[in-house]
Parts: C-alpha cells; sequence; structure tokens
C-alpha cells in the first residue's frame, strides 16, 4: 500500500523548499521566522500571576454586571 506520494513527488517537494530557502536568504529574510510556534513559545505567553489578575478582573465585571441587573429588576418591582 502506498501513501500516493511518489519519488517525483517527494523530489519536486525538495527542490521547492530548497530553493524557497535560498529565495529567503537572498532577500535577507530569516527562515526561522516562518516557522509555526512550538509548544515552548507558547509556554512563556503568561505568568500565573498575570492569570489570576485577569479573573479577578472578570469576576468583578460580573459582580457589578449581576448588580446592576438586580437593581434594574427591584425598581420595576416597586
Amino acid at each position: 500500500m502506498t501513501n500516493g506520494r511518489t519519488g517525483a513527488d517527494l523530489a519536486e517537494r525538495a527542490a521547492d523548499a530548497e530553493a524557497d530557502a535560498q529565495a529567503a536568504l537572498d532577500n535577507d529574510e530569516d527562515p526561522e521566522e516562518d516557522r509555526p510556534p512550538t509548544d515552548s513559545d507558547y509556554g512563556v505567553a503568561f505568568s500565573p500571576r498575570q492569570v489570576a489578575g485577569g479573573f479577578a478582573i472578570i469576576a468583578a465585571l460580573l459582580v457589578l454586571i449581576a448588580t446592576r441587573h438586580r437593581r434594574s429588576r427591584d425598581r420595576k418591582k416597586g
């Protein structure tokens, strides 16, 4: 059983990759800039302190919204 790739397809892909790398070097581009982010790139995106601060802000906004909703509901009753 084959995976649908022939030797010619693989050779063409290798030639394309080599040409792309050479073109990037000719244009003074860093080939590492085009690579997708790795797990380690995402690992330090937010510190635990920043996450806790974000949750605190969200919780405060939810309390504010709930309080305003409750006040407006109480005014309508009576």
